[in-house]
């Protein structure tokens, strides 16, 4: 695929658009080796260069697998045994990985010696074409991208859906398609690395505090999210959520023009009527039903609210949204039923990696639920978790290093089981659930202490269950 810059609109290039259509000679550097640092790396040689050096902390043994892959496709040098202050700060251009925080000698190297960067995300960004719909905020972006993707799909065309979600959006720059549109999910990390990414549509889902452990304080982390919405020429459209206070109160800050979703009767937007979601805009009101079943809880109302207005805002016709809704399939670890086993219904809610998304997962329930939670904490209270849990969850089985935490926040609440290994709390769970009740597995929680990643945590609760269930699903 003959690959070539997207065209630069904000007057005389800037150094990395420079930097980027002359890259025939040049040796860059891509910082953190994970899947994003991976495809930047190749989509580097793809566009030019004549070498990347990848810089990462893990042990040179750990990456000899991914640098033999990566040399294959052309001069990639993967360096381990930490980032190299020499080779940052001597680079002519460097592209960060987003989970490596913009901290040590290394980086302070590279700010004193002025080297030119960017975010992996903000490279494919310049290295694609079609227009871009971007989802961001705290809880419910990777369920809202599925299904603005879903909404987009339905109208034919070719769509990319990934990002923080699933395929690196660097990939996307060098797959063997012409695209219509990307759907592309960002975190905190991947908006701190962007600085001309313009989306057509960008949704802010929520903002409650997160990842307190890289950020400190909560508003640094919301300025984060906020510069994906600061970046927006005004005639594209910013997605905000009308009923969620913090949003109320940064949303202002956007520089597209606004079509909020949760908004009030009668106001420009999205307004949440039971199952049927009304988007007006002017005089003209648009009526879309969210009977899917797989449309679980009251966020996900708002989520499907959320993906209608940006659909919209990006042209695409109302059938095809209807039909999207219709055809909308949720994402892996995210409220996801896996068996019923003896009665009792096993839901997979892995990628509830905080306590806002635990409380919203327990708020999807009529049934007494049997919750599994813990892990390694990120810093934030568990009492709003207790508060959702009065009268839905009769017990909590606690895991992982924060144990005795949701353990103190929740013993005057419901039955508290400390079971240390979703094993011990799958059996002593089991023991205990009657049928028609729910084990709930939703962390509050970082998977980091026990488990890679919350999809190897998620897999693990599956396949416990599974096993037992007779491998049906």
């Amino acid at each position: 695929m003959n690959l070539s810059l997207r065209p630069y609109t904000r007057g005389t290039p800037d150094r990395l658009q420079e930097l980027l259509a002359t890259l025939r000679g040049r040796t860059v550097a891509v910082v953190g080796l994970g899947k994003s640092g991976t495809t930047a790396a190749e989509l580097l040689v793809r566009l030019g260069a004549a070498g990347v050096d990848v810089l990462d902390d893990k042990r040179p043994e750990e990456l000899r697998e991914t640098a033999a892959a990566l040399a294959a496709v052309g001069n990639i040098r993967v360096l381990g045994g930490g980032i190299s202050v020499e080779r940052a700060a001597g680079a002519e251009l460097v592209v960060m990985s987003p989970g490596v925080p913009r901290r040590g000698a290394w980086w302070d190297a590279m700010v004193a010696a002025g080297t030119p960067w960017m975010g992996e995300a903000e490279l494919a960004w310049r290295a694609t074409r079609a227009p871009w719909l971007c989802i961001t905020g705290t809880n419910g972006k990777s369920t809202t991208t599925v299904m603005l993707g879903t909404l987009v799909k339905a109208a034919g065309g070719r769509t990319f859906v990934g990002g923080n979600l699933g395929d690196p959006v660097c990939r996307a720059a060098y797959a063997d398609e012409e695209w219509n549109h990307l759907v592309v999910e960002m975190s905190s990390y991947q908006c701190e690395g962007i600085s001309t990414l313009d989306a057509t549509s960008a949704i802010l889902t929520n903002l409650t505090p997160d990842h307190l452990a890289r950020y400190k304080v909560a508003s640094r982390y919301y300025e984060a999210k906020l510069r994906l919405l600061e970046l927006q020429d005004p005639r594209h459209i910013a997605v905000t959520n009308a009923g969620d206070p913090e949003c109320a109160a940064w949303a202002p800050r956007a520089r597209g023009t606004r079509l909020d979703f949760n908004v009030a009767t009668g106001h420009e937007g999205v307004h949440i009527d039971g199952r049927r979601l009304l988007l007006r805009r002017g005089d003209v009101t648009e009526v879309y039903t969210a009977g899917n079943p797989r449309i679980r809880g009251a966020h996900n109302l708002e989520n499907a609210a959320a993906a209608v207005a940006a659909a919209r805002a990006a042209d695409i016709p109302q059938a095809a949204v209807q039909a999207g809704l219709d055809a909308f399939v949720p994402v892996p670890h995210r409220l996801e039923e896996i068996a019923t086993l003896d009665g009792v219904l096993y839901v997979n809610d892995s990628k509830g990696t905080n306590v806002d998304a635990t409380v919203k997962a327990i708020s999807s329930f009529t049934e007494p639920i049997h919750l599994i939670a813990g892990g390694e904490d990120k810093g934030t209270s568990y009492e709003p978790m207790a508060h959702a849990a009065r009268g839905r969850v009769k017990a909590v089985y606690t895991i992982g290093q924060a144990a005795p935490l949701i353990s103190a926040a929740m013993e005057h609440t419901c039955v508290v089981l400390d079971c240390g290994t979703m094993d011990r709390a799958l059996e002593r769970a089991r023991s205990v659930a009657k049928p028609g009740e729910v084990v709930l597995l939703s962390p509050a929680c970082a998977s980091f202490d026990q488990f890679k990643n919350y999809e190897h945590r998620g897999e693990a609760f599956a396949a416990w269950v599974r096993a037992r269930a007779g491998g049906a699903a």
